[in-house]
C-alpha cells in the first residue's frame, strides 16, 4: 500500500507524509521537493478533526486524510504562491478531484470502503505578527 502512495506522489509531485497522532511524529514516504515541514503538528491538529481536509497557510496547503484516530496523512503539493501561476492548471485538475484522491488513498491505507464525507476546507493562522508602516 505504500508504494502505490509513492507511485501516485510521484507523479502528482507531491510530498507525502505518515502523520502519528499519538506521539505527534511525522515519517515522510515520499518526498518529490524539499521542504521544511517542521510544523506538521499544526496542520495535523487542524486535519484530525475531519476525514478530509484541505489546510492552508501562508505559502502552501496541506492535503489530510484520517486513516484512523491515530494515523493521518499528509500531502503537501509543490504548489506555493510562488509557482501558482505556472502550475495553475494543475492545481485546479488536483482539487476538482480532491476528495477522488482523499478516498483513494483513504481505501489504499485503511483497505476500507472511504466515507463520503466532504472535504474540510480551512486555514492555519500565521503566528507571526505583521505591521505595516504608515509613511
Amino acid at each position: 500500500m505504500r508504494n502505490i502512495l509513492v507511485y501516485l506522489t510521484s507523479i502528482l509531485g507531491f510530498n507525502a507524509y505518515s502523520f502519528d497522532i499519538q506521539t505527534n511524529k511525522k515519517e515522510i514516504i515520499y518526498s518529490a521537493f524539499d521542504f521544511d515541514f517542521s510544523n506538521a503538528f499544526r496542520f495535523a491538529k487542524l486535519a484530525k478533526k475531519h476525514t478530509y481536509s484541505l489546510v492552508n497557510s501562508n505559502n502552501f496547503f496541506v492535503i489530510g486524510i484520517l486513516i484512523n484516530q491515530n494515523q493521518l496523512i499528509l500531502l503537501v503539493p509543490n504548489f506555493t504562491i510562488f509557482n501558482y501561476l505556472e502550475k495553475d492548471l494543475n492545481l485546479l485538475f488536483i482539487l476538482s478531484r480532491l476528495k477522488l484522491l482523499c478516498q483513494l488513498i483513504y481505501e489504499i491505507f485503511s483497505n476500507e470502503i472511504a466515507p463520503k464525507e466532504d472535504v474540510y476546507i480551512g486555514g492555519i493562522q500565521s503566528t507571526k505578527k505583521h505591521f505595516h508602516s504608515m509613511n
